[in-house]
């Protein structure tokens, strides 16, 4: 059981999987920013050009 639960569980603390994850919450933190920067700029009624930079 041990072994098992090393094997499912290891993968999840190498140094590359760690820097994705923290790479991925500091871009979605970024987009979520940005769109709310933009959406308060544009106003409401024009939340689709906010959309732009999460998509480029």
């Amino acid at each position: 059981m041990k072994k098992i639960k090393q094997y499912l569980i290891d993968p999840f603390f190498t140094v590359e999987f760690l820097r994705y994850f923290v790479s991925g919450v500091v871009a979605t933190l970024v987009n979520v920013f940005i769109y709310m920067l933009m959406s308060r700029w544009l106003g409401l009624d024009r939340w689709y050009y906010s959309d732009v930079p999460a998509i480029i």
